[in-house]
């Protein structure tokens, strides 16, 4: 696990090269492996895999974030729309023990998405209404327990 001290997203590393962006609460770099033409990733510069971890101010702030680098990101490719990825995670499960948010410009026929597409398809399963029923249940359950 990476420590606070040596994680080049949080708030007292010094701003990486691919930094174009950075508010109170979070730094929006360039992607420098980036999946695609505008590819922009957003980090929080609290240390923290979560996104479940966010304050108040930090969703605020972060839905203010995603609105305005993905119209940005859309204008600048002239893509009509954008995918939001999330890779929220300790290294066990993620590459990094730090949320990453990326958001990608979505261009008119990209094959880069129709592969993404195509794979998430090929794993897709058809869920019988009896599975779907119990995990609604589950969920609408799980949702009436305080958050810890």
């Amino acid at each position: 696990m990476v420590s606070e001290v040596q994680c080049q997203y949080c708030y007292n590393a010094p701003a990486p090269k691919e930094q174009f962006y950075e508010t109170k609460l979070f730094r929006v770099l360039v992607a420098r492996r980036s999946f695609a033409d505008g590819h922009i990733i957003i980090v929080p510069k609290k240390h923290d895999p979560h996104f479940y971890g966010f304050s108040l101010d930090e969703l605020e702030e972060f839905g203010y974030l995603v609105k305005k680098t993905s119209f940005w990101a859309m204008r600048l490719t002239r893509a009509p729309g954008f995918t939001l990825l999330m890779n929220d995670g300790t290294p066990e499960v993620a590459d990094q023990d730090h949320l990453e948010i990326h958001v990608l410009p979505r261009p008119i026929g990209s094959q880069q998405f129709k592969t993404i597409a195509d794979a998430i398809e090929s794993e897709n399963k058809d869920l019988p209404d009896e599975e779907v029923e119990k995990i609604v249940q589950q969920l609408k359950n799980l949702m009436q327990l305080p958050q810890v």
